[in-house]
């Protein structure tokens, strides 16, 4: 049993149709059964991946430092899935969206609040399994989980626990479909190579509402950066004092270390996030650890 109560309602600018209500509660009927499946647990729990250097990462992309397994209690503790510990349901917010002023108010909503993008949700094509995919991305982000990549990281978007959480509930889902003709008519619509549940927190960005933040190595190749540029400066001073000789050797001795700890740092990556903005630590990573 999900101890989780989803209560769908409106905003003052929009609202479900009956027919978009119809499918927002199949979607919900979906997510249920696919939380309350024991494969989800297990595929969360066990989860990896790989970078296209063969880097094999055993955490999500961006998980805030927790393993797999913390990443499960997180879920089942602000969720309440599996063993509840609340007698009384968490309630979730379930509110159509179509722009960033509807996500804004979402936002700031002081209750947990889920949008359901309402720009596609009229589609054939977009099915409840859409939407159950949709929802869970969706409360992943809202438990503190991004789901907003930069630079490299962008190819690993279905690496962060959001995205990543929404493919195992449309892979479990497809095998549900092998016997529940409902879920197996959903799938002749789904086109498994391209699938895209629109979830809003990537169609609509809200300032503040991402969980982005600065990774370290960002800080490291600024420090290194001003630093160099000293460098130069001195390098090029002709008939440098002893001070200034003293000084260029402390930078450079400095430079060397950051950059040698940010090569230990990155090859001891428990979930791959430091591959950002790092060509050449990509491939010294990828030897060390093999």
């Amino acid at each position: 049993m999900v101890n989780v109560k989803f209560n769908v309602g409106c905003t003052r600018t929009s609202h479900f149709t009956k027919n978009q209500l119809a499918k927002v509660n199949a979607g919900i009927a979906i997510f249920e059964k696919v939380v309350n499946n024991p494969d989800f647990k297990e595929r969360v729990q066990t989860f990896s991946w790989t970078t296209p250097s063969g880097t094999t990462y055993n955490r999500f992309l961006l998980c805030n430092g927790m393993s797999n397994s913390q990443v499960w209690d997180c879920l089942q503790t602000g969720c309440d899935w599996g063993t509840m510990t609340k007698s009384s349901p968490t309630t979730v917010n379930v509110v159509p969206c179509g722009s960033t002023t509807e996500m804004t108010w979402a936002t700031n909503s002081p209750v947990p609040t889920v949008c359901i993008n309402t720009n596609v949700l009229n589609n054939t094509w977009y099915t409840p399994v859409h939407v159950a995919c949709c929802l869970i991305h969706e409360y992943c982000v809202n438990l503190g989980f991004s789901c907003h990549v930069n630079g490299r990281m962008v190819e690993d978007w279905h690496c962060t626990v959001p995205a990543a959480c929404a493919d195992i509930c449309c892979d479990i889902a497809r095998e549900m479909s092998m016997s529940n003709t409902d879920i197996s008519n959903y799938f002749r619509w789904i086109d498994t190579a391209n699938f895209d549940y629109f979830a809003c927190t990537t169609c609509y960005p809200v300032e503040g509402y991402e969980t982005n933040t600065l990774l370290w190595n960002t800080r490291f190749d600024e420090i290194i950066n001003s630093m160099c540029c000293e460098m130069e400066w001195l390098e090029n001073t002709t008939n440098r004092t002893t001070d200034e000789t003293t000084r260029l050797t402390t930078v450079t001795d400095v430079v060397n270390t950051l950059r040698e700890l940010k090569t230990r740092l990155y090859t001891t990556s428990l979930d791959g996030c430091e591959r950002v903005n790092s060509p050449i630590l990509e491939t010294e990573a990828a030897t060390a650890l093999q």
